[in-house]
């Protein structure tokens, strides 16, 4: 990473930083790379930095990158495949997407149920408490979200995947993983978020 030299954009927000190169022998990355930024070294307030984006320099057009931000570590960033001109830049238009600071399983609701319903949770992007520690730690996690019957065995795999630290919402429509309605009863909702586990209870009423 190299600082570059101021390059003339067109007006898309405030710049508060100098525009930043990030090179490499190629135009484009095979797989997306995370700018990750502190805020603490900029001089602006918390509240300012609500408003803060990522924004990549392309046919002389300065586009917004979706932004992420950690109130709790004073933290910022983007993922993005490009190779080139990169620049902080404020504007209330495109806030930065909060991310939760801890990680949680809501109760499903509605509960009980007959047709469909929703299971909120969050994946923490807390679990460091200074820069040095997100450059590590920021990444995504194995996650999965399953139902089981009381007898313990699996009904439905609802998610199975590797997921970034934020707010995330499944619904369940009372079938199994073979397409067929599960039966009245009570049921438990196992969500597994790295080597946190959560088990809560749901029924279904027909």
């Amino acid at each position: 990473m190299a600082l570059g030299k101021i390059v003339s954009g067109s007006d898309f927000g405030t710049p508060i930083s100098e525009p930043v190169e990030f090179a490499a022998p190629i135009r484009e990355l095979k797989s997306e790379a995370r700018l990750l930024f502190n805020y603490a070294d900029l001089d602006i307030t918390q509240y300012e930095a609500l408003n803060l984006g990522i924004y990549y320099l392309e046919n002389d057009q300065w586009k917004y990158i979706k932004t992420y931000t950690s109130l709790e570590t004073g933290t910022f960033w983007a993922y993005s495949k490009k190779v080139g001109i990169y620049q902080i830049r404020t504007d209330p238009m495109h806030p930065a997407i909060v991310l939760p600071e801890e990680y949680s399983v809501s109760q499903n609701y509605p509960n009980p149920f007959n047709s469909n319903t929703i299971i909120n949770y969050t994946i923490g992007a807390g679990e460091f408490r200074n820069f040095d520690e997100a450059l590590i730690q920021l990444k995504p996690m194995d996650v999965s979200v399953r139902v089981y019957n009381i007898l313990g065995q699996e009904v439905k795999t609802i998610v199975n995947e590797l997921q970034l630290p934020g707010f995330y919402t499944v619904t369940w429509d009372g079938r199994n993983n073979y397409g067929s309605r599960a039966a009245t009863g009570i049921y438990i909702y196992q969500v597994i978020i790295g080597e946190k586990v959560f088990n809560k209870k749901m029924t279904i009423l027909k």
